[in-house]
């Protein structure tokens, strides 16, 4: 593709109710196709290379994509983050309503996480007042330069 103006491919392909972009273009692996994967990977939005019959890269569909309708190949759809992964409110059998995530449902706790970043969690009675609170969080370790002092503080926060 050539322009005389400059072109924000991101934008200029924001169509949103898109499923899937066909790059009819003759670039295939190397055009404009693979760009826009990666502009729209996480957005559910699946890019055809319709220009080519096949290709190294798995992330994207090809021309035969298009014509097979048979079970084997049916139509793929690309995956949405946030229908995927993103948070959603619940509600309790008591009309409690609470933000659900895959991390609060693993964990049993809140989709919130207090990352070991030394020096702030590297004191133990922080640490332990955050989990006490009902809350994930990680010790830092850049603050204990030996194996006793970690070992003591550990042993604190299980307390």
């Amino acid at each position: 593709m050539i322009t005389h103006d400059t072109v924000n491919w991101e934008q200029a392909t924001v169509f949103p109710d898109a499923t899937h972009i066909l790059d009819f273009g003759p670039g295939g692996i190397s055009g404009l196709g693979v760009l826009t994967h990666r502009n729209k990977d996480g957005t559910g939005v699946r890019v055809i290379l319709a220009g080519a019959m096949d290709g190294t890269n798995a992330e994207v569909g090809y021309k035969p994509e298009i014509f097979d309708r048979d079970a084997e190949h049916a139509v793929k759809y690309a995956v949405n983050w946030v229908k995927e992964f993103g948070p959603r409110l619940a509600k309790t059998s008591v009309g409690q309503t609470f933000v659900d995530t895959k991390m609060s449902r693993l964990l049993g706790l809140p989709p919130v996480m207090v990352a070991g970043m030394t020096p702030c969690t590297v004191p133990w009675d922080f640490v332990a007042a955050t989990m006490n609170a009902g809350y994930e969080i990680e010790l830092a370790g850049g603050g204990y330069y030996n194996d006793k002092s970690m070992t003591e503080a550990i042993t604190k926060i299980e307390k």
